[in-house]
């Protein structure tokens, strides 16, 4: 891990063995991870997500061009920093590709592809499936397959149908196709990194983030021109300022 350079992969900084535990240092991250802002905040604006999802896949891209697959790309694994900059993080699942396929069974069952779940040869097709899965997440505040149990999982992901599959209402069109390039059933058709970058639903919003600030008593709301989303602190009453903001270009 030592050896990943990239501004959207957490920095690691060493490790020393002290008694029975191993002691690794990484850069830190103050904002936590997109699920823990998921919790707080319940799910994000779709602008958000666009500037979220561009650099999850920039970071991707670096693994997948330097042969490294992450295979446990989650909310919970994926930090944001005070100044809007996603990291990738938690690489104790990567692996490198070489000349062969992995097989073994490891990730998160509702972020997994399902030539995990059948304990087929994968390789980088399977980050592409948990980053649509990620996408959804962010929108939704929750994975699109979940259960009670592994296997109650298992069988949904299985069994998924890409012309079947019933999104909610509001997710928009460009997010919903986006989406389903991430999530085909048969790994080589998934769009690579290069494709989704590409794709109208990353390419739709120029957003110019000025500041980044969450409390614990904030919430996401748009303004009245619904051109702005402000980060307004619930305990304020209606004339007082929000807490931090990002203004949504909107003239391309």
């Amino acid at each position: 891990m030592k050896e990943l350079k990239h501004p959207n992969i957490v920095k690691y900084y060493g490790s020393e063995v002290e008694g029975n535990f191993q002691k690794i240092y990484l850069e830190y991250v103050d904002m936590g991870s997109i699920a823990s802002m998921l919790k707080i905040y319940g799910p994000f604006p779709e602008e958000v997500v666009i500037r979220y999802t561009k650099q999850i896949l920039l970071g991707l891209e670096y693994l997948h061009y330097h042969g490294l697959i992450h295979r446990d790309i989650k909310g919970a694994n994926i930090l944001v920093n005070n100044d809007g900059l996603v990291k990738l993080s938690d690489f104790g699942s990567a692996r490198k590709i070489q000349q062969s396929f992995l097989n073994s069974f490891i990730g998160t069952t509702c972020w997994m592809a399902p030539e995990i779940l059948l304990d087929k040869n994968y390789e980088w097709y399977a980050d592409i499936w948990s980053l649509g899965c990620t996408v959804f997440e962010m929108l939704t505040g929750k994975p699109p397959f979940i259960g009670w149990s592994h296997y109650e999982i298992s069988l949904k992901v299985i069994n998924y149908s890409e012309t079947e599959y019933k999104f909610p209402s509001h997710i928009s069109l460009l997010a919903k196709d986006f989406i389903l390039c991430c999530l085909k059933k048969i790994p080589y058709k998934r769009y690579n990194v290069k494709k989704l970058l590409s794709h109208p639903f990353i390419l739709k919003a120029d957003i110019d983030f000025t500041e980044e600030i969450f409390d614990n008593e904030s919430e996401l709301v748009f303004d009245d021109d619904n051109e702005k989303i402000i980060f307004k602190d619930k305990l304020k009453n209606e004339d007082s300022t929000g807490i931090s903001s990002f203004n949504i270009n909107k003239s391309n």
